[in-house]
């Protein structure tokens, strides 16, 4: 079964300053040894110098394996966890260093969707409690007012408001997606975090879902991040993906031309992966087979965190005449170039280029 949403309407211009700006991100988790005496022996290098811009009222897709770096990206943005190094501003602000009391005027204006349904919600607290405790702890509407409000809320997001007493058991997984929906937008954000909204519901619901958070983005002007697996659902849902490799963004473009015309070769065996509705068609899509699996986070390639799983540094270096990885691709790491169409990729020889950089090429 396909998933069948409506086509994203053209993004409105983005204005100059973003809403969101991660500059060198990193987030290591450290590797301790002992029980007393604690002693950092490593490091889990979970996200490892990423920059990555969001404008006002656009979608902002992120795709990637399974341990890419997607969810702490997430938490990095919304502050939930802080950074390694690098900075994090958010509305024009460096919010990198502040602490619970600084951050608390801005939880206001970013919020987040989870992944689980099940878990993100309290069991022992009633659906009417869950969606109204950001009015509470926000004092933003009178107590008196926020039975009132948590109701309009159900019913923005497609939920019987006299299910106001209802506990989270009582519900399905879509509808207690719809109840994340309504905590997220109870205090009129102006960003939500999405992590992966969908990918523990029903394949008949999902489009519902995403309907509806499309709804919720034009009547209430808001900015996403939008964290997914299924690359079907990030092209209807997104103004621009960022595909993430082993902590790194290696690729940054608009869907269409993300889509049509993928940079870097790990988009591009991404986008082979993808299931074709109609498996008899002849769309002339070849399936990219990657070879071996994902490096450890602890211990990341050098050069090109991508060259050990690559085909096309395979491809470089035999027409040059050299035999397995191209040096340049162990060595050198690539940064993100601009391409034509608004994209940009890491990749020292890029997809639809030629095959040996030209002589001005560092």
């Amino acid at each position: 079964m396909t998933i069948e949403v409506r086509e994203q309407s053209e993004p409105a211009p983005s204005v100059k300053t973003p809403l969101v700006r991660l500059v060198g991100a990193k987030k290591h988790f450290p590797i301790t040894q002992g029980i007393i005496f604690k002693k950092q022996i490593g490091a889990v290098h979970a996200v490892d110098g990423i920059d990555l811009e969001v404008y006002p009222g656009e979608t902002v897709g992120v795709v990637g394996e399974t341990g890419c770096g997607k969810s702490t990206t997430a938490r990095l943005i919304t502050k939930l966890l802080d950074v390694t190094e690098g900075e994090v501003f958010f509305d024009g602000g460096d919010i990198t260093r502040f602490k619970r009391k600084a951050m608390r005027p801005i939880r206001r204006d970013m919020q987040m969707i989870f992944q689980d349904p099940y878990a993100s919600l309290n069991p022992r607290k009633t659906i009417g409690y869950i969606v109204g405790e950001p009015l509470v702890i926000h004092r933003s509407v009178p107590r008196s007012g926020i039975k009132k409000e948590v109701q309009e809320l159900m019913e923005h997001v497609g939920l019987n408001p006299e299910h106001y007493n209802r506990y989270p058991h009582e519900f399905s997984g879509g509808q207690r997606q719809r109840v994340g929906v309504a905590r997220a937008l109870a205090l009129r954000p102006k960003l939500i975090v999405a992590d992966e909204p969908v990918s523990a519901l029903d394949v008949s619901v999902q489009a519902q879902v995403l309907n509806l958070l499309e709804d919720l983005q034009e009547e209430f002007n808001l900015t996403y991040v939008f964290i997914a697996h299924d690359l079907s659902v990030v092209k209807h849902m997104s103004d621009r993906v960022a595909v993430m490799y082993l902590g790194r963004i290696v690729e940054i473009a608009p869907g269409g031309p993300l889509y049509s015309t993928p940079r870097h070769p790990y988009s591009a065996a991404l986008l082979s992966a993808v299931p074709i509705p109609d498996p008899g068609a002849n769309t002339g899509r070849k399936r990219v087979i990657l070879e071996g699996d994902v490096p450890s986070p602890i211990n990341p390639p050098s050069g090109c965190r991508f060259h050990p799983r690559c085909p096309r540094t395979l491809q470089v270096a035999k027409g040059e005449g050299l035999t397995g990885v191209h040096p340049r691709c162990k060595t050198e790491d690539p940064v993100l170039t601009p391409f034509p169409g608004g994209q940009f990729a890491a990749c020292h020889f890029p997809l639809d280029a030629p095959a040996t950089p030209s002589p001005s090429s560092p």
